[in-house]
């Protein structure tokens, strides 16, 4: 008898080792008691370490909101320096990041917060770097909206 095929079959990568660097647009994440902030907390328990960088005007400090996970605003004065804040920010943070401990990097999307992450990834060589894509690419909406953006 044939073993079936599975697809998902050894798909799964374990980074319970991993100390995770995450570049955020969502600013409820600064926010105390959010549900953002507290499903922040529940996927740090899937890592050595979670580290959130948020693209943010807001002024807070570090802040740990639980024993393995760190937020960081960017602080930004204005919006041009979003990306410019954060990747300073994430060089601090894989400069404190022993060099044995592999990193995996996540963007909340391929614009902004990926080449945040693309700059970071260069700067540690056992880094991975993940590009969520949150939308759906073809819809008419995203599409008249990034169109919209250039005229």
């Amino acid at each position: 008898m044939k073993e079936s095929n599975n697809v998902y079959k050894n798909s799964y990568k374990d980074y319970t080792n991993h100390s995770v660097i995450m570049i955020s647009t969502d600013r409820q994440i600064l926010v105390e008691k959010s549900a953002v902030r507290q499903r922040m907390v529940e996927y740090s328990k899937q890592y050595k370490e979670l580290y959130i960088i948020v693209f943010s005007d807001n002024k807070k400090d570090v802040e740990e909101i639980s024993y393995n996970c760190k937020v960081y605003s960017t602080k930004s004065i204005v919006r041009w320096n979003y990306v410019s804040d954060a990747r300073k920010i994430g060089i601090k943070i894989i400069d404190e990041i022993n060099s044995e401990i592999p990193i995996l990097i996540t963007c909340q999307d391929p614009f902004e917060t990926a080449l945040v992450g693309k700059c970071l990834n260069s700067k540690r060589k056992n880094s991975e770097l993940l590009i969520q894509i949150h939308t759906d690419l073809y819809s008419p909406y995203f599409t008249d909206a990034r169109i919209g953006i250039l005229n």
